[in-house]
């Protein structure tokens, strides 16, 4: 199921543009990432944020910054550290 058990790549995205996303609520999303999501749980939801974020783009500024900090985590350095560590408790 698309969004489900099939990853849409939106979050990758997210990370690699430092950019906050817009998911539904049941998306699976780690807890390192979830502050830079506006998690909704419907169409009016949705809707919501995306009228608040046009009518006040102060209220953009949280989540965005979490994205950077975010997308921050996952360069290519820090994965390759990440990977590093992991594949020295492998061998």
């Amino acid at each position: 199921i698309y969004g489900l058990t099939k990853s849409s790549g939106a979050i990758l995205n997210s990370l690699r543009t430092g950019k906050p996303l817009i998911i539904p609520d049941h998306f699976a999303v780690d807890e390192c990432i979830k502050s830079s999501t506006h998690p909704y749980s419907n169409k009016s939801d949705m809707k919501n944020i995306i009228r608040r974020s046009i009518d006040n783009p102060k209220t953009n500024k949280h989540p965005l910054q979490k994205a950077v900090e975010n997308s921050n985590k996952f360069t290519l350095y820090e994965q390759r550290q990440r990977f590093s560590s992991i594949i020295e408790e492998i061998i």
